[in-house]
């Protein structure tokens, strides 16, 4: 029954029941939206302050292994060294065989990249990019890279998160080319949270990473 200016209008039963379904079905989505809402909040509030404590990482170190596939190029497996300091800006990679002998080193000091191969054979260029692309003819986005590492997405805009809300995939575009990172598992022993298997994907490229050491310094 429902009055409708001064007028008394008797409904069928039938009709009142959906209409209480209705109100009840409008209700709950309104309740599921606050919900999702609030869900998203406390997520992007818990990777900020995440993302704070990877940005405050000034300088560490990386031992591990690596596995490189181009398909129906080049394939290998073996191990990695890979050191960062942020101020001022300085890498190093350093890929070693089983044995412990040099295969490549990169370095890179004040926008000056400097490749040694196994051999002696020293290569220079403005950055590590230039000097790869050089070299193989692969563009490798480095500096995004050395991000990734520590679970950062860099200049990518497209990615998501874990349950635990830590960087699960990441999307990234340059130069046409788009590379996919999958984080397959986090070391939860340190702090911050840093990644321990991750790998990364472009066209026929795949890059492996396990890492075994982290060395932290604020």
């Amino acid at each position: 029954m429902f009055l409708i200016k001064n007028t008394i209008i008797n409904l069928p039963g039938k009709f009142i029941n959906i209409f209480n379904i209705v109100c009840l079905l409008l209700t709950s989505c309104t309740n599921s939206q606050n919900l999702f809402k609030k869900n998203s909040l406390l997520r992007d509030q818990k990777w900020q302050v995440h993302k704070q404590q990877l940005l405050c990482l000034r300088d560490y170190r990386i031992r591990g292994s690596i596995f490189f596939f181009i398909v129906e190029k080049i394939k290998f497996f073996t191990s990695f060294f890979f050191q960062k300091q942020v101020l001022p800006k300085k890498y190093q990679l350093l890929i070693i065989d089983p044995f412990g002998n040099r295969i490549i080193e990169i370095m890179f000091n004040h926008n000056f990249a400097r490749l040694i191969t196994k051999d002696g054979q020293i290569y220079t260029s403005d950055t590590i990019d230039n000097l790869i692309y050089k070299l193989t003819g692969i563009d490798i986005p480095f500096d995004e890279i050395t991000l990734w590492l520590v679970g950062l997405p860099g200049h990518a805009i497209n990615f998501s998160f874990n349950k635990n809300n830590l960087l699960k995939t990441i999307n990234f575009k340059k130069n046409n080319k788009i590379w996919k990172i999958n984080y397959i598992s986090y070391n939860k022993k340190i702090f911050p949270v840093l990644p321990n298997h991750l790998e990364f994907y472009q066209g026929n490229i795949l890059i492996k990473f396990k890492i075994y050491t982290w060395m932290l310094k604020r």
